[in-house]
């Protein structure tokens, strides 16, 4: 039995709205840095995601041992991975892009 950690209705939306975004049409203009977080006990392969962060010019991609709906099943996980990926970027990454007006 799986507790998720949010509100049904949040899960919900999640799902009505999943497959909304073509990520090729975005992917390659976002030049920030992009962490793209993967749940092993997920429902897509591996290799689906090594394609999908070749898309993002600076793309990361990270493996985190949980089910499908990962940040609701494991947040915190979920924030140590996001926070990983945040303590690695420079100064030049967090300032530039956050100020920038493209």
């Amino acid at each position: 039995t799986v507790a998720l950690k949010c509100h049904p209705d949040v899960e919900a939306h999640i799902f009505a709205t999943a497959g909304e975004l073509d990520p090729r049409d975005f992917a390659p203009k976002v030049q920030a840095p992009a962490l793209l977080v993967r749940a092993t006990g997920g429902h897509f392969r591996r290799d689906f995601f090594e394609a999908l962060i070749t898309l993002f010019p600076r793309g990361t991609l990270v493996e985190l041992e949980a089910g499908p709906l990962l940040p609701m099943e494991a947040p915190e996980l979920t924030i140590q991975a996001l926070l990983a990926f945040a303590a690695d970027l420079d100064e030049d990454d967090t300032v530039s892009w956050l100020t920038s007006k493209n």
